[in-house]
């Protein structure tokens, strides 16, 4: 009855610390993938936000080149007008026929993926010249970033219109 005692009592302890062993390397796991600090945190926020407002701008201005900067080569973007997805090089012919007069960028919020990967959330109130069908647009934004070569580019685009 002792020797089952005793194995009962060696399988329980090894059970234990072999829990607390996978709960210890999930944890370095986790801090290894989240920001170091509040300020690394501001600082992506910063970065990722000046980049999709200088991107903006380029769609804005007709630049193709600058805007195919912020893009991955296996970009692909769905847009809120119901035509399914599109991939860098057509959006990239998009860029000439934009009819974007001015845009107004609000709400960012970056939440870090990986320390090479963040998603981003924020809105766009779209003007378009006064004989455009369409005179203003807001539309809710989620965008997947990811760095490549050491530069943030946007991987995945997605607006959904709203009200």
């Amino acid at each position: 009855m002792r020797f089952i005692g005793s194995c009962s009592c060696v399988a329980l302890m090894f059970a234990t610390l072999t829990f607390w062993q996978n709960a210890a390397v999930l944890n370095m796991a986790r801090d290894r993938d989240q920001p170091k600090s509040a300020s690394s945190q501001s600082r992506l926020n910063d970065e990722l936000e000046s980049k999709i407002r200088t991107a903006w701008a380029a769609f804005k201005n007709k630049n193709k080149q600058a805007y195919g900067e912020f893009l991955t080569d296996d970009f692909i973007a769905v847009y809120a007008d119901g035509e399914g997805t599109r991939d860098k090089a057509h959006v990239l012919r998009d860029v000439d026929g934009s009819v974007v007069s001015e845009v107004l960028l609000s709400r960012f919020a970056v939440l870090p993926l990986a320390s090479d990967a963040a998603f981003v959330t924020y809105e766009a109130f779209i003007q378009f010249p006064p004989k455009a069908g369409v005179r203003f647009e807001k539309v809710y934004i989620s965008e997947v970033w990811v760095k490549r070569d050491g530069q943030w580019k946007s991987l995945h685009y997605q607006e959904t219109r709203v009200k």
